[in-house]
């Protein structure tokens, strides 16, 4: 008998090493020991109150010390005995399991308002006429007390011994720890810092200790261009456009389970998502036992479609229709026009997968996407389907004359009536007589991503025709006489122009322009109406597809070049016909020709500076 009641000692001894271990584990589970208060919040709201007070205070024990006083109120629906029994005072037990309407699925949140190491935390609570106080003191120990008097929900109350020097900090940190976590709270949350101190000088110490009651709660809303509220089934989700780097935020009953700009965080949905911010609030959404992040099981997954889906078809809706408006009213304001161009300039950066004009037909037969990821996203939705056809007919680009086109309307203008394409960040008189000369001129604040998608869409609409458009932000130009050039410049142009045909260069004329606009000292050689930051040149297709190349005559490169030629013509020669070649031509025929042998025909060519 004394041998079993040894061995039974040693086992009991044992098992609870072995559970204050594991209690320590839990304990200081978070890397914040204030973390904590957002477990009673949780818990509040996980037994349905209307409110939650937050309050902390201090009671000075001498003149150094105090005794912090941190208590969480609610109106919930309490506890009786059985739940003390089997749910507060018992680890690893929990009513949460399997529903989605309670977060703390673990059912460990409590202990982690000893992280502080408090001397103790009390209890009150009631339910069914029941009221009872559960003390619990510095070493985990508790004890249950039946009350006489009547209460309604639940308190607890985290006693500390602090300096009284530290209580501002205290107060701080709770309050902070408090807007990180709880801001989105579906019910109201109040804090309270019970101290007040007229005499207090830092703006620390005056937020520290703002004594009236006040609210934690902001609006559920996130920072961007157009913002958008969505509301479906067991998600809410707000999103907008931003600048930088996206913010994604998750909350399950408004409280914060995630929040961060990292894309690991939202994985392979970033594809998807493009430069979007969102906030989703999703009862699918669960975080880790750790609390540092969240289970990304089936449920989260769920939840990631309903933002794309919300992305998809609410906010990029939402920017056509704004966009829609702007181009189709007849005048627009300095504001109005840098707002579109934003717009403009969003719709061009759009992830295939959310582009409302690329059509949800060709978008399944993009080699980009896998097909298990469209299936994945697409395929039980119709509304994708409607909403691309819808806005691909919205008339969403803007001419110069203020009529909103739409991308049928300008891919028939341009391939089918054989129109240059022509995108211009102005509208001034110049643009209006290339218009009237033939060319298709719509606004664009830039020329790079809006041709890439102007050709990749217009191509698609039209089994791969090629578009004919004007390279890099063309520019109104005037043409220049070769009689009205200087000599050496002449013959530059002459000469340059003998060596390409030697070399059989698929270009059939050099047309010697001035670019109107900008400062001509800043145009490149060859930039006629392209770019002033790139040298290279707008193509017009001419006879039997041989290109007319225009020089831009008063540019520092042309000058640079025919100043060379006085001195050293067959290197200005050369370096004019190299940079034509290289900046015009084909990579077939590149491929084709050496460039280096094109080159040895140089010989062949009779130059002069005289």
């Amino acid at each position: 008998m004394t041998s079993d009641a040894h061995l039974e000692r040693e086992i009991e001894q044992n098992r609870q090493k072995m559970g204050d271990a594991a209690l320590d584990t839990l304990v200081l589970q978070f890397a914040n020991p204030f973390d904590f208060i957002r477990e009673l919040v949780q818990n509040s709201l996980d037994a349905g109150t209307s409110a939650v007070d937050v309050r902390i205070d201090m009671e000075p024990v001498n003149h150094r010390d105090a005794l912090c006083r941190i208590s969480v109120r609610d109106f919930g629906e309490g506890m009786d005995e059985h739940i003390i029994d089997t749910k507060l005072t018992r680890l690893f037990s929990s009513s949460k399991e399997n529903d989605l309407t309670r977060i703390g699925k673990f059912g460990i949140g409590f202990v982690s308002v000893f992280a502080i190491e408090p001397q103790a935390v009390i209890v009150t609570t009631a339910r069914g006429g029941q009221s009872f106080e559960v003390f619990f003191d510095a070493k985990r120990r508790f004890e249950k007390t039946v009350l006489d008097d009547p209460f309604d929900g639940t308190e607890v109350v985290v006693l500390k011994k602090i300096q009284i020097e530290e209580f501002d900090t205290y107060a701080l940190e709770l309050r902070n720890r408090l807007d990180k976590w709880c801001k989105h709270a579906e019910r109201e949350i109040y804090f309270t810092n019970a101290q007040q101190d007229s005499a207090t000088n830092t703006h620390r110490q005056r937020r520290a200790r703002r004594s009236a009651r006040q609210s934690v709660n902001q609006p559920f809303e996130v920072d961007g261009f157009l913002p958008l509220h969505v509301k479906t089934a067991n998600a809410e989700i707000c999103l907008a456009f931003c600048e930088g780097k996206p913010f994604f935020g998750f909350y399950n009953r408004g409280l914060t389970l995630l929040e961060s700009q990292d894309e690991e965080t939202i994985g392979a949905y970033r594809r998807y998502l493009g430069n979007i911010s969102f906030k989703l609030n999703s009862p699918f959404l669960e975080h880790t036992l750790t609390r540092d992040t969240l289970l990304q099981d089936s449920n989260f997954h769920k939840a990631m479609c309903k933002v794309v889906d919300a992305a998809r078809i609410d906010l990029v809706g939402h920017l056509v229709s704004h966009m829609e408006k702007l181009a189709c009213q007849p005048e627009l304001t300095a504001q109005e026009q840098r707002e579109y161009f934003r717009c403009l300039g969003l719709l061009y950066e759009l992830p295939r997968a959310l582009d409302p004009t690329f059509g949800f037909s060709e978008w399944l037969q993009d080699k980009t996407s896998s097909l298990v990821e469209k299936t994945a996203f697409w395929t039980s939705d119709l509304r994708l389907l409607e909403k691309s056809t819808d806005a691909s007919r919205a008339r969403i680009f803007r001419d110069l004359e203020g009529k909103g086109c739409t991308l049928a309307e300008v891919a028939q203008r341009v391939v089918i009536h054989e129109r240059l394409l022509y995108l211009s960040p102005s509208h001034n008189p110049q643009m209006n007589e290339l218009a009237k000369g033939g060319l298709m001129v719509l606004l664009s604040p830039t020329f790079d991503t809006g041709y890439d998608f102007f050709k990749s869409h217009i191509e698609m609409l039209h089994f791969g025709k090629t578009v004919r458009m004007l390279q890099k932000g063309a520019y109104p130009y005037e043409t220049i006489s070769l009689s009205s050039m200087a000599p050496h410049e002449q013959k530059l142009v002459d000469a340059t122009m003998t060596l390409l045909r030697v070399c059989e260069a698929p270009i059939v004329e050099i047309v010697p322009v001035n670019l109107l606009g900008d400062s001509p000292l800043e145009m490149p050689l060859s930039g006629c109406v392209g770019a002033h930051d790139t040298v290279v040149v707008t193509r017009e297709i001419g006879y039997m597809e041989k290109e007319r190349v225009f020089w831009n005559i008063p540019g520092f490169c042309f000058q640079s070049l025919a100043q060379l030629f006085k001195t050293q013509p067959r290197l200005a020669t050369l370096m004019a016909a190299r940079q034509t070649i290289l900046e015009t031509v084909d990579h077939d025929w590149l491929r084709a020709t050496s460039l280096d042998r094109c080159l040895q025909h140089l010989d062949g060519v009779e130059l002069s500076h005289e």
